[in-house]
């Protein structure tokens, strides 16, 4: 029986199924990449493990979105889409079992990590995952899960890590505010409030520090022109706010890094 002409057409060519698909929260990579780099530019040594953790991080989100998006949608999900979600799985699963085997921080974050992921999957599949307190929650965890490439041969002094995830915490969840001030969900009063609050926490729960002290200027210092300006703010090109909040995510590693390093 010959293959019609139209036929054809719906079937992917090798290409096309093998172009990959990738989420476009570009917030989401800016947060676990830079993550990522805070723990393993403190770590000892750079190991193949800090590879592994980076592979784990960036295929454990795709894969996720893909499966989100999948529940969601009411069309079938394509070859293409399904193929990734595949390879996205099979490399989270492979890596996670690779840092298993010598990371004594990932098997104690194992099951909160994996709690994580089925909540970050219960708010999009229930569409709550725009919400103000779901992104903070997302955002914390991405903020820990970076944290695995922290020395991942070695169990770190629990009171280490968790002041540096408060640290990194809060200056991520800022993005949330900003993102909502921007589209104006919210008002500039809660912008200064998670100010207030995120910088109260940083100081009484981390402690003051060169570190703390330059994280909490840096989270007003950002907001400020925000606040001056929030006509020309919301008048910026997404791609330029990308580009600036990229370069403050690099300030925020050289700041933790030359605070925590030295």
């Amino acid at each position: 029986m010959e293959v019609s002409n139209s036929q054809k057409s719906l079937s992917p060519t090798i290409g096309e199924l093998v172009r990959p698909v990738w989420s476009k929260q570009h917030g989401a990579y800016i947060t676990l990449i830079s993550s990522w780099l805070i723990g393993t530019l403190l770590s000892q040594s750079f190991t193949i493990h800090h590879i592994v953790v980076l592979l784990l991080l960036l295929s454990g989100f795709n894969g996720t979105e893909l499966f989100v998006d999948s529940m969601k949608r009411r069309s079938p999900q394509s070859q293409r889409r399904w193929l990734w979600m595949g390879v996205y799985g099979v490399a989270a699963i492979s890596m996670a079992y690779v840092i298993w085997q010598s990371s004594p921080l990932f098997q104690t974050m194992l099951p909160v990590l994996a709690a994580g992921g089925l909540f970050f999957i219960f708010l999009s599949i229930k569409r709550l995952h725009k919400t103000i307190p779901a992104e903070l929650i997302t955002f914390m965890f991405f903020s820990a899960a970076g944290l695995l490439a922290y020395n991942p041969a070695h169990m770190p002094d629990t009171g280490f890590i968790v002041n540096l995830w408060i640290l990194i915490s809060a200056y991520f969840c800022l993005s949330v505010f900003h993102v909502k001030y921007r589209i104006k969900e919210i008002t500039a009063k809660l912008l200064v409030g998670y100010i207030l609050i995120a910088v109260a926490i940083i100081l009484f729960t981390a402690g003051f520090s060169v570190a703390t002290l330059l994280v909490s200027t840096l989270i007003v210092f950002k907001t400020v022109p925000l606040l001056a300006a929030p006509k020309a703010y919301r008048a910026l090109k997404i791609k330029h706010i990308g580009y600036l909040e990229m370069v403050m995510q690099g300030v925020l590693v050289l700041i933790v890094v030359l605070s925590f390093g030295t």
